[in-house]
């Protein structure tokens, strides 16, 4: 297919669903790192596991919600147990997303293939700041260093340093978090998306009349 053929379109975020806020952490209080994600094997959440495990004393100073169902939910379950991690809650399916958004510090999508993400959009618009695998479309979301930190897939020690980066370092983060409702409000909004669906529309409708008439 030609590039000249081709149109983007992105995912829009309804903002009215999303507040704006500024993040700040409390001091002494467990870093909260979340995941939103249906619980299959290409999303890699065990990866986050094997991390968690690789922090040092992430029991005290960590807290990781897993928010989703799938056919993984019981093998990590086991490995969180195997690992003598005691910081994890599983929520199951939630209908809450832009609440428990609001609870979490960082937000952590180890996937090993990926689209565009709707899970990492909708961090974005929490001002969250997000650590990622470098796959598929969430390169066209998180700019390494810039709104976030991206991993190679299936690394659980980079996956470890990145979210370990994030939490020792609340300015970085801060403004990572900020960036990203920026990134948001300017390009990923439901307006947009509409917008440029009915641009897109207009001008094929456009061309196909200028072929009828001549």
């Amino acid at each position: 297919m030609p590039a000249s053929k081709i149109t983007t379109i992105y995912e829009g975020i309804d903002l009215r669903l999303y507040p704006k806020t500024v993040r700040l952490h409390r001091p002494g209080e467990p870093l909260v790192v979340g995941v939103v994600s249906h619980l299959s094997p290409e999303k890699g959440v065990s990866y986050l596991v094997e991390a968690a495990a690789l922090i040092p004393e992430a029991n005290k100073k960590y807290h990781f919600v897993i928010v989703g169902e799938g056919s993984c939910l019981p093998e990590l379950k086991e490995l969180v147990r195997k690992k003598g991690l005691v910081n994890f809650d599983f929520t199951g399916f939630r209908s809450d997303i832009p609440q428990l958004m609001s609870s979490f510090d960082i937000f952590a999508m180890p996937s090993l293939s990926e689209g565009l993400s709707s899970a990492i959009l909708e961090a974005m618009a929490s001002s969250l700041p997000i650590v990622a695998s470098n796959v598929g479309g969430i390169p066209e979301l998180v700019r390494d260093g810039e709104n976030g930190m991206l991993t190679p897939p299936a690394d659980p020690a980079a996956l470890a340093s990145a979210i370990q980066r994030l939490a020792e370092n609340p300015e970085e983060s801060l403004r990572m978090g900020q960036h990203n409702r920026r990134q948001v409000e300017e390009r990923f909004t439901m307006d947009h998306k509409i917008i440029k669906t009915e641009e897109l529309c207009g001008s094929l409708l456009s061309a196909r009349s200028s072929k009828i008439s001549n």
